[in-house]
């Protein structure tokens, strides 16, 4: 450990914020990318002008794996028929399962607010799942979603 010299004036200048992160900010920022993308992954209606909407919104944050994940599901087509169905998904909490450099396992516990035709009232329920996400190039994106 090195300790900061004074300049030319006496005084010790203010440590500078390395330009990498630690792997517990790594984390964090893991953590809370991985949070957004399960509340939009997980949020959901059938009668949305945008079927598969929550697809959609995730891409720009997906790997090309997942983003051929998300096109093959996407790629069925919604009965406009079908009763209404819509999904709220807000995260409660996470924990890092495991983590490196370039990957990362995240555990999501989720508030979910169902709601149907036939019911009105939102159906409250929690739900686990776990997101896998990858560093391309300089950037982490999901690279799978697992409901538990």
């Amino acid at each position: 450990t090195t300790t900061p010299s004074a300049n030319e004036n006496g005084e010790t200048p203010e440590p500078t914020p390395d330009a990498g992160t630690t792997v517990d900010d790594q984390d964090q920022v893991i953590v809370k990318q991985a949070e957004k993308i399960v509340e939009l992954f997980g949020s959901y209606t059938n009668k949305s002008k945008d079927a598969f909407k929550n697809f959609t919104d995730i891409k720009p944050f997906a790997s090309e794996v997942m983003k051929t994940w998300l096109d093959n599901a996407a790629s069925g087509t919604q009965d406009p028929n079908a009763p209404f169905y819509g999904v709220t998904t807000k995260a409660v909490s996470s924990a890092v399962l495991d983590s490196s450099a370039n990957s990362a396992r995240i555990l999501v516990t989720t508030k979910r607010e169902e709601i149907t035709e036939q019911n009105q009232t939102p159906r409250t329920f929690y739900a686990l799942i776990v997101v896998d996400m990858l560093k391309e190039g300089d950037e982490w994106k999901v690279n799978g979603l697992y409901w538990q």
